[in-house]
This record gives C-alpha cells, structure tokens and sequence, in this order.
C-alpha cells in the first residue's frame, strides 16, 4: 500500500509539471522579485502606487476615494482633489494629507510593533499644529490584529472608533482593517473599476494574489494536491498517516539541524562557552538554541539566542537576549553602557527583551533546512560567531553586563 501511494502522488507531480508546463502556471511578477510577506518593498509601495493620485496609473484619485469608502471616512471631509499620498514619511509607511486632514497608515504583516510607535507618529503629524482628534486618522492594517499594542500605545489607549489620551479624551480617530477582508474588497472594486485597462487590470490582479497568499488563501491554477486527493479518495487513510507523522518529522529534522550547529559551535567557541540545543522546537518564542558563558548568572542575564516568531518553526531572528523578564534592557542597561555600545561600531536593533536582534530568516525554517542543509548550518554558525565577536570577545560587553546581575 505505502508504494502505492507514493507511486501515485508521483503521478500527481508529474501531471502538475505537465500543467504549468501548458500554462497553467502560477507564475507572479512581484513575488517572482520580492517575498509575499515583504511588508514594506512590496505591500505598502503597492498600496502606495495605487493610493497616490499622481501614480503612474492616470486614474487620479479614483483608488484612494474608493479606499476611503472601504474606511466608512464620509464624515472626514479630507478633499481629495488636494490629498499627496507619501511613502515612508518620518517613518510613516504610508501617510495622506490635504493640508487638513491626516490619515496615517501603519501596515503590518508579521513585523512586531515598536515602541511608542503610534504614539510617536501622531505627534509628528501633529507637530506645533493646533490639529483636533477630528483631522487625524490612524489606519492599522494587518493579517488578523485588533488593534496597536500597549508597547506602540505609549500612554495612548483604542477605543471602538478613537485612539484617546490618559485623560479618556479623543486625540484621532482609529480604524482596524484586515487584508483578508477590507483590503481585498477595495482591490475587488479598484479591478473592477478598470477592468477594460488591460494593463492596470492585470497589475491589480496579480497584487490580489500576493494577498491571498499572505492570508493563505491563494489557489494555484495548476491542479492541487488536495484536489488530486479528493479525486482519489482510496489514497485518504495513508495520506491521514502521512499528515499525522509530519510535525514529528518537522521537529527531528529541527533537532538534527540544531544538534550539528551546536557541534560545530562547541568545536569553534573555548571551554567557557556552554552551546544549548534546549529542545524548544516549534512554538512561537521557543528558543531553540542558546549560548552563553559557564559562569553567568542561570536566570537573571543577557545571552546570546535564536528564537521562533511564530509557532511551527516560522520566522526566526538571533541576538543578545535576556533570559528572563527581571532583566532590564530600555532605559538600564542601555543607559548604564551606552559608551560600550557605541564603541561596538553596530546598529542596534532593542526591544523590550532583546538588546539586539536581527532576522536570520523568515518563513518555514524546516523548507529553509531542506533546501540546503549545509548551507543553512554555516550561515546559523557565522552569525552567532558574529555575535560571540562583536558583544563578547572584542568588547567583553556581556561578561560587564552579567558581572552586575552577579551582584545583585
């Protein structure tokens, strides 16, 4: 029976080969260049082309008027015929204005909030203007949150329809909308709109399917495994076998990959350093892999990890981290050893509980293993070697920071 299975999901391989093959393909111009979940080059430059009036689509502000319906904004009066629509504004990923009125858009995919972000941003908006919470809207878009964290808040809370101050009262208006949802429906309408402009129609088009992508949502035109299944329902019981045994293949194809990088790790770091493969594999914010030195404090100091943004092994970043929440990065360690971190020649990304991180590689890790898994091994060891280098053995910043929870 396991032969013939595999002999027939062969077929189904050669058969979808053979249809895209004939055109049935699901080739796509921006994610041939750019990832689907790349926030910033391609949705909010894509949102940003369509958005702006004077875009090289010639179709004036018949894409923003139609996203400001999407928005339920009839009461904003913002006037469309002086409205600029920038990119990047002050950071800003995409902010419209007609002199007035204000609407600031905070595009999210994955990316984690930062601190005091739309905080910062309404008062940048704002500047020395005497603007009332009835000019300024703030737009959060993304996959599926409600709402800006507490940590971009600052001391700003959401209301229903109003983002408000310490004081309960409104300083802008708020809207939360979804790509599944509000972003399609105003793509649906912007193909609509211009659907005998062959070119534009086309671009539109492709872009709806980057977003079915992002919400999981994309079918390819090519037939699909799970319509071939569906089609011969006497391979069902062993591909249920297939798909029970699939998140313990994932997490031992993890823990091999972590156990080679934390061999070539112990052979390339001196006795002090201790290298972990903690066995942390899949959920959000498990951390994997952890190196640290043998006479650092167990709890309470920074070391050096690698951690999952999502859960099933999707999105991971490495750094300085701290291991447990007592440890007090903004506003202690930074300010304690704010000279040591300049003479480190480095741009510092900071969190709440990172000193400094930075992507390793986002998606599925396990397809990222597969592809070329010692190519995937190297590179993890050259960047945590870079890590041991830069904020140990050249500055001993570690070993200064940890030497004071030691004495705590």
């Amino acid at each position: 029976m396991e032969k013939e299975f595999f002999d027939a999901i062969e077929q189904f391989f050669t058969l979808q080969n053979q249809q895209r093959q004939r055109g049935l393909n699901n080739y796509n111009l921006l994610t041939a260049v750019l990832s689907p979940f790349d926030e910033v080059r391609l949705h909010s430059r894509m949102l940003y082309s369509l958005l702006n009036p004077n875009g090289k689509h010639f179709q004036g502000s018949l894409f923003l008027k139609s996203f400001l319906q999407t928005l339920k904004l009839d009461e904003f009066e913002i006037n469309l015929d002086d409205c600029i629509v920038k990119k990047e504004h002050e950071n800003i990923d995409l902010y419209i204005t007609d002199g007035n009125k204000h609407i600031i858009i905070e595009n999210k995919i994955h990316a984690g909030d930062q601190e005091n972000q739309i905080q910062r941003y309404l008062e940048i908006v704002k500047g020395d203007a005497s603007l009332e919470a009835n000019d300024i809207v703030v737009v959060y878009l993304s996959l599926d949150r409600k709402e800006p964290s507490t940590y971009s808040l600052g001391n700003l809370k959401v209301t229903q329809k109003n983002i408000v101050n310490g004081k309960g009262n409104p300083v802008s208006h708020f809207r939360s909308i979804h790509y599944k949802k509000e972003i399609m429906d105003w793509l649906e309408q912007c193909s609509h709109e211009v659907q005998n402009i062959t070119n534009l129609n086309h671009a539109i088009r492709q872009y709806i399917d980057v977003v079915r992508m992002v919400n999981h949502e994309y079918k390819g035109k090519a037939m699909s495994l799970t319509d071939y299944l569906k089609s011969h329902k006497e391979l069902y019981s062993m591909a249920m076998e297939v798909s029970k045994a699939m998140p313990q293949v994932r997490e031992d194809i993890a823990k091999d990959f972590f156990d080679l990088v934390v061999g070539e790790l112990k052979e390339k770091l001196n006795e002090d350093w201790i290298v972990e493969n903690t066995g942390e594999l899949s959920s959000a914010y498990a951390f994997p892999l952890r190196i640290y030195k043998a006479n650092w404090d167990k709890i309470n100091s920074l070391i050096i990890g690698f951690e999952y943004q999502h859960k099933d092994f999707n999105d991971c970043y490495l750094g300085v981290v701290r291991r447990n929440a007592n440890v007090c990065i903004k506003g202690g360690i930074d300010n304690d050893f704010e000279k040591d971190l300049e003479k480190l020649n480095k741009k510092l990304r900071t969190t709440k509980w990172w000193l400094h991180w930075e992507w390793f590689q986002k998606g599925d890790f396990i397809d990222y293993i597969l592809k070329d898994e010692d190519k995937a091994k190297d590179k993890l060891v050259r960047k945590i070697n870079e890590q041991v280098e830069i904020f140990e053995i050249k500055s001993g910043l570690l070993s200064k920071i940890n030497e004071i929870f030691l004495k705590k």
